[in-house]
Parts: C-alpha cells; sequence; structure tokens
C-alpha cells in the first residue's frame, strides 16, 4: 500500500516564490515545491548558455520581486541588488528614427512628442494608471488567499461575506 502524504502548501515552480520553501518550513508548514527545470531560481539564475559565458537568462523580471521577500529573507545582506535600467527601453526603426524610454517621466515625454505631441500629453496619465493596476495587482498577490471551504455551510458564508452582508 502507497503512503499518502499530506501538504500544507503546494508550489508550483521553483522560481522565486518556490525557492522560499526553506523559509516556509522554517514556520512549521509542509510545502511540496514541482519544478520542471534541473535550475532552481526562475528569472533569479545565472546560467552557462554557451561554454564560458554565464549569463543572467531573465533577470530583468527580479525587478518584479516583491519587497517583503525582499525583506523577508535579509536579501541585501547576502549582495541582492537590482539595477535600474535606464534608458528602460529603446526602439530604432528603419528610417534612422528611436524611441528611446527613461526612468524620467519628463525625458520619456520629451521622446514620445517626436512622434505625438498628443501621446506625450497623455502619457503620464497613462503611467499613473498603469501604477494603480500594479498596486490593485501587487495587493491581490501579497494578500492572505481565500481559504477552501470545507465545512458544511462555509460556501454560503463566504459568499455572503464576498457580497457585503
Amino acid at each position: 500500500m502507497q503512503e499518502t502524504r499530506t501538504w500544507d502548501a503546494v508550489i508550483i515552480g521553483a522560481a522565486t516564490m518556490g525557492s522560499l520553501r526553506p523559509h516556509i518550513c522554517a514556520r512549521g508548514l509542509k510545502v511540496l515545491v514541482l519544478e520542471r527545470r534541473e535550475v532552481l531560481g526562475g528569472a533569479c539564475v545565472t546560467e552557462e548558455i554557451f561554454p564560458g559565458y554565464k549569463v543572467s537568462t531573465a533577470a530583468y523580471l527580479c525587478s518584479l520581486m516583491q519587497e517583503r521577500i525582499i525583506h523577508d529573507l535579509d536579501l541585501q545582506r547576502h549582495g541582492y541588488y537590482v539595477y535600474a535600467k535606464d534608458p528602460a527601453f529603446f526602439t530604432p526603426f528603419p528610417d534612422g528614427r528611436h524611441l528611446t524610454m527613461w526612468q524620467d517621466r519628463r525625458r520619456t515625454c520629451e521622446e514620445i512628442a517626436k512622434f505625438s505631441t498628443r501621446d506625450a500629453e497623455i502619457y503620464p496619465s497613462y503611467e499613473d494608471y498603469i501604477e494603480q493596476l500594479a498596486q490593485f495587482a501587487n495587493a491581490c498577490c501579497c494578500g492572505r488567499p481565500p481559504t477552501s471551504p470545507t465545512r458544511a455551510g462555509a460556501t454560503s458564508r463566504v459568499l455572503a461575506a464576498s457580497a457585503g452582508k
């Protein structure tokens, strides 16, 4: 007969969050991490893709790591530092023109104005809106996840609570 195991959490992918398994287990939770690759760390990995050449295969995503994780694991003490990309984005066009997006909003608007003054005027509002969406998404990702109703009647209580009753 095969042994049945239970887990407090199952993490799919040993990227940034999956790499937190030791930290989560230290809190007494039983965690299973499933990763299809032989390399752990996701976007925070340096790999030798050609003999003698090591590169961060997707390190631009490190800047998306939640501040709470950086703080909880005291990553800065271990040398973690994110270098801001500036310029953040550059696109050349066949006609010789180019668009550069900077960390500085004013400089970016000046670049956009080379193509469209109207777009340059609207860009700050667009960027503010994207920031609001990011804050909302971050709150959803960082908040406590809902628990699965397992008791009789729990579903109706969850629905009533979500409806504001």
